[in-house]
């Protein structure tokens, strides 16, 4: 007979058996020393149950995840930094591989993290962006756009989503406009970091007309969401990075990623409340102003769904960005 955590995880399969192996060592810290909080065993759940369903959408049918083997990190690896998952992401989420091959009597199986990406730098944190990543400073126009849209309308549709407002990739494909449509903002939540909500405004008529033509896309129904409904959340995702890589929209052709949008978004919300460019854009304002600084990334933080006004120097640069080269952008 099943116990309760057997049937909540499936029976013995593979959520069984991660459950099983969480329960036995989930709790102690790395070195199996003491006990390892509340939060760090949340997040190991977390991040293992959702990269063996990584892995099983990508292909690799794991019965029993005690069977892990080298090139299923990578295929992880290489889907992360396809994804455009922050290097300090990456990196938690091979940590916690590493100690979960010790459970498993596999340690050392895993290389280093630069070692396996793809893009040199991609796994190595830095919480400062020290070059533009947006479409603009890159010379690449948004008409880019104008071509997946009429390849596949709910694909481009998400692109505009995640330039006009600030969205991840995952966010725009799960939205559902007349959901999140509270007047003059929008609560975001299906596909966030975490599941943290998030408070994202309406405050232009692009983003007003924005939001209705997503309504339109989607249908009548309260919970339509912008990716295809005859395909699952995995499939949506194939198809963008698909559609991505059909129309150049990687770091080998023109140079930007999806992502490059957040970017986008990010340093235009800077210049709008601060009235000057970021600092990754040559802007003063954050050397000359650190009080304004400080206040306007506050606000993109929350709008963009971080909890710490530094991480915004992942987009924006920092006030030290430009403080020895005063010469990079005269005032």
């Amino acid at each position: 007979m099943n116990t309760p955590e057997q049937k909540q995880t499936g029976g013995w399969g593979w959520k069984g058996k991660l459950a099983e192996l969480l329960g036995r060592h989930g709790s102690r810290t790395s070195d199996q020393g003491k006990a390892a909080s509340h939060q760090t065993h949340n997040k190991r759940t977390q991040v293992l149950f959702a990269s063996f369903r990584e892995l099983r959408e990508l292909g690799y049918k794991l019965d029993d995840p005690a069977n892990l083997k080298p090139k299923h990190i990578e295929a992880l690896v290489k889907l992360w930094e396809k994804e455009g998952q922050s290097p300090s992401t990456i990196q938690n989420k091979i940590s916690v591989f590493r100690i979960f091959t010790r459970w498993i009597g596999k340690e050392g199986m895993i290389r280093s993290a630069e070692s396996l990406v793809q893009t040199p730098g991609a796994a190595t944190r830095s919480y400062v962006v020290t070059e533009p990543k947006g479409w603009t400073p890159k010379g690449v126009s948004t008409s880019v756009i104008d071509q997946v849209e009429n390849f596949d309308a709910r694909v481009g549709m998400q692109l505009r989503v995640c330039l006009v407002f600030g969205l991840r990739m995952q966010e725009a494909i799960e939205l559902k406009p007349h959901r999140v449509d509270k007047g003059d903002y929008m609560v975001v939540s299906d596909g966030t970091k975490g599941g943290r909500a998030r408070v994202v405004p309406i405050n232009t008529q692009g983003k007003r007309d924005l939001l209705e033509q997503c309504k339109k896309l989607v249908g009548f129904a309260k919970n339509a969401y912008m990716g295809d409904p005859e395909n699952s959340l995995a499939q949506n995702k194939r198809r963008f990075y698909y559609l991505m890589e059909k129309f150049g929209i990687t770091k080998e052709d023109l140079g930007v990623t999806a992502h490059g949008l957040r970017h986008e978004y990010v340093n235009g919300r800077y210049e709008q409340l601060a009235g000057d460019k970021s600092p990754v854009e040559g802007g003063t304002v954050a050397r000359k102003n650190p009080e304004l600084d400080h206040a306007v990334r506050t606000v993109i933080a929350e709008e963009v769904g971080h909890t710490r006004p530094s991480i915004v120097s992942c987009y924006s640069g920092s006030r030290r960005t430009f403080k020895e080269m005063p010469d990079a952008n005269p005032s």
